[in-house]
Parts: C-alpha cells; structure tokens; sequence
C-alpha cells in the first residue's frame, strides 16, 4: 500500500490485529513526518571501499558519500522511497526514516542513508 501517513497507519494496525505477519504488510509513505536529528556525529567504514569518513552534524551519510565521489542511488531523500538503502555490517543505526518496518529496524542489518544516522561512534556499510 501507498498513500498518506494515517491510511497507512490504520491499515497496518488493522493488519497487526487480523495477525499478518509484518513481513507480508509492504507500504510506502508518500513523505516522512518524523522529525529528523541530524546534531550526532559519527563515522561510516565502508568495507569494500576501505574507507572510512565523517559523517558531521548537520549532513548526511548521503552526503558525505558524494562528496568524497562515492556515488549512491536516491530518490526522495526523506527516509521514505528505500533507494538509498545500505547493508549495515557494525554499528547501531539510528532509524529516522519511515521505509523500514519495525522488524527491519530492529535487525539493525539496514539504513536509508538519506535520513538515518547511528547511535554507535561508527557504522560499517557493505559499501
């Protein structure tokens, strides 16, 4: 499903009550309506690049990435599409987007790069 956030609140929570597993409720918010804190800074290691930036207060992993000449795919570049989605190796995400269910925010195995940051000193992308 796609559409406004509470159309997509409501089905999901009517979804949760009739017992769908969240693995099988796909959605896509048209905006993301969270509030993003973008004041941490931190590191981001990307494995297959060997190499590790800064990621300072007031930017992105996005970002950063571009301006060290490492091309990403995105499209919205508000937490809300999935295009810029990252594998997480190490590190603790700090989810602000609204693409990831639940579950996939727990497995801390993914990040929107866009939106997101991270709660450890240092994240390591398969990058």
């Amino acid at each position: 499903m796609c559409g406004p956030a509470p159309m997509l609140d409501a089905t999901r929570r009517i979804a949760a009550e009739l017992g769908w597993p969240q693995s099988q409720v796909h959605f896509e918010y048209f905006k993301n309506t969270h509030a993003i804190d973008d004041s941490s800074r931190f590191k981001v290691a990307l494995s297959r690049s060997v190499v590790t930036l800064e990621v300072p207060p007031g930017k992105t992993i996005l970002q950063v990435l571009r301006e060290s000449g490492i091309s990403i795919p995105s499209s919205c570049e508000q937490g809300a599409c999935g295009t810029c989605l990252a594998t997480v190796l190490e590190g603790e995400p700090d989810h602000q987007d609204v693409y990831l269910s639940d579950a996939e925010k727990r497995s801390g195995t993914k990040i929107l790069t866009c939106v997101s940051r991270a709660k450890s000193l240092r994240l390591v992308l398969d990058l």
